[in-house]
């Protein structure tokens, strides 16, 4: 059909064309060059998939305590959103001064869009992680895909780590501990996957 039309249309749409298809057939071809020469630069003791095992592990062990802190938080946040009466002291973060993690939990920051607390948003991403990293801990070929997925998902969670953290200084005269739990859980793993990324960002392009 593109044979067709290219036939009813001038010389000029037949040239542009022409010039297309081969500029993408010549990017194709250096793209496969590319993709041999580095599979022949790999060490054969390096392996075909793109990392090892143990990154993943770390930030299972990693996603396990965000998701246990960010449980306790959405946890609390429930509880002291549906009783009308007094909620007892949790011992997990009990008040201390400026520390006070039902303080923020009841501050409006807590909520995104004034009805979805910001702590399940935290416990749904680490769910996530937790999928993708036991995942890629016993599946070698999802591995690449894995970190793709966790550097993407750990850049966006920096970003809400900052915006709290800043919330918590300059906003709110509280400190919520299980919330600094969580954003130094969501640094570690970002410079983690980060440096996974970077030590084999030549496999990106290998077929594994």
């Amino acid at each position: 059909r593109t044979q067709r039309l290219l036939t009813r249309g001038s010389g000029m749409g037949r040239h542009i064309e022409y010039k297309s298809t081969n500029f993408l057939k010549a990017w194709w071809l250096r793209r496969q060059a590319r993709i041999d020469a580095l599979a022949e630069a790999i060490p054969p003791d390096d392996g075909p998939f793109f990392t090892g095992g143990l990154p993943f592990v770390a930030l299972f062990v990693l996603a396990c305590i965000g998701t246990f802190s960010s449980a306790f938080l959405s946890y609390r946040h429930v509880l002291l959103e549906s009783q009308t009466g007094g909620v007892g002291e949790s011992f997990l973060c009990r008040a201390q001064g400026n520390i006070n993690c039902d303080a923020i939990l009841l501050t409006d920051y807590s909520v995104l869009f004034g009805y979805f607390p910001s702590a399940f948003l935290g416990l749904i991403g680490f769910v996530f992680v937790l999928w993708c990293a036991g995942t890629a801990v016993f599946n070698e070929r999802l591995r690449k895909i894995a970190v793709s997925l966790l550097l993407m998902y750990f850049s966006t969670a920096m970003v809400f780590s900052s915006y709290y953290l800043y919330v918590m200084k300059y906003k709110v005269d509280y400190i919520c501990t299980w919330c600094l739990v969580v954003h130094a859980v969501n640094l570690i793993s970002f410079v983690a996957v980060l440096a996974v990324s970077i030590k084999n960002r030549k496999k990106f392009l290998l077929r594994e």
